[in-house]
């Protein structure tokens, strides 16, 4: 209810626990034409982008959304930036946003974080044994990116990430 009326409550939340539920309110909009629902997926998307997105399009700090409009400041809360998994979901959310609004920001955002994180979140090496993928990737001056057989949502999402290339 209160992103339907414009209200910015993401400070704090799991981003990618928070992400999928507002596509599913997308596909609800879709199904039942309650225009709340639509409100609900778009404004969700405008407090996300561009106030709690790195450069290459990324979100969050382990894990979590920072404080809207903090970007830099977030960059030494921890080592953890910009999991794999909310920018998939949050393509998900960009692109089916543009189906209903061909607005040019859903599509550039797609862009942005499709090729800037997404296409370096897998380790170009052949492995039968692991799928050698990111979990975060650290936007802190100096830092690398890990790759490995990722426990966490991003090693199967990290697999699934890279279909993305033909979707849209």
């Amino acid at each position: 209810d209160p992103v339907v009326d414009g209200e910015d409550v993401l400070d704090g939340r799991h981003a990618n626990q928070h992400i999928p539920q507002f596509t599913g309110y997308l596909r609800i909009h879709e199904g039942n034409q309650d225009a709340d629902y639509y409100a609900a997926a778009r404004n969700f998307w405008d407090m996300v982008v561009p106030h709690r997105v790195y450069s290459h399009g990324g979100v969050g700090v382990g894990e979590m959304f920072r404080t809207r409009d903090v970007i830099a400041g977030s960059l030494y809360d921890d080592d953890n930036h910009a999991e794999t998994c909310p920018l998939y979901n949050q393509l998900k959310l960009s692109r089916n946003l543009f189906f209903h609004d061909p607005d040019p920001k859903y599509m550039n955002y797609y862009e942005q974080g499709l090729f800037n994180q997404i296409l370096g979140s897998r380790r170009d090496v052949a492995s039968t044994e692991s799928p050698e993928v990111t979990y975060f990737v650290p936007v802190q001056p100096g830092r690398r990116r890990g790759y490995g057989n990722i426990g966490t949502c991003c090693g199967g999402t990290g697999m699934e990430n890279h279909t993305k290339y033909q979707d849209s």
